[in-house]
């Protein structure tokens, strides 16, 4: 990316005189987060590619016009601390070392790419999501990109036809809520 037009002041003078100018980068944050809570959700795998295009360089899609991925670009786990290639980091005693920050890329070409969760901690309750298309702007502003994660629910009911007590239970991700109503019937 191209850096803003900066002067330059000279002295007068026949010395070396040294100017240093660097072009700005792309910056972007990817987030994996919970629908409910808005917490970093662990171990989802993102992948994150370039959009596929034809021969004529014309993006392809699907039906409902999401981006189809071409070439991969990069891969992290949600949640954990990973290095530029992905990999998860560790401690001392190989333990892998949790984050709530999110993913951060530099140096991302300008362009259209593809966010998809590759692989979903469906033992949390949580549903996978589908692809997200992304746009890069040519700007050295950190652009950030969200994506949420739904989980399972389960409502159960339990009646007792001879006292007529019934309970019910909505279950989901890690936490459950119980209602419970005893009914009288008065006879007189």
């Amino acid at each position: 990316m191209q850096a803003p037009y900066q002067g330059i002041l000279f002295k007068d003078s026949i010395e070396p005189q040294e100017y240093f100018h660097s072009n700005a980068f792309t910056r972007a944050a990817f987030a994996k987060v919970d629908t409910r809570t808005q917490e970093e959700i662990k171990g989802a795998v993102m992948t994150f590619y370039e959009a596929a295009t034809d021969e004529a360089g014309r993006i392809l899609t699907d039906e409902d016009g999401i981006y189809l991925p071409g070439k991969k670009y990069a891969s992290w786990v949600s949640g954990y601390a990973c290095d530029d290639q992905g990999n998860v980091k560790t401690d001392e005693e190989g333990n892998r070392i949790e984050t709530k920050k999110p993913h951060w890329i530099d140096h991302i070409p300008v362009g259209e790419y593809v966010l998809e969760e590759t692989e979903c901690p469906y033992l949390q309750g949580y549903v996978q999501r589908k692809r997200q298309n992304i746009q890069i702007l040519e700007t050295e502003h950190v652009q950030s990109f969200t994506m949420e994660d739904d989980f399972t629910a389960a409502e159960i009911r339990k009646e007792d036809g001879k006292t007529e007590n019934f309970s019910m239970k909505t279950v989901w991700q890690n936490w459950s809520f119980t209602r419970c109503r005893k009914e009288k019937k008065i006879s007189r």
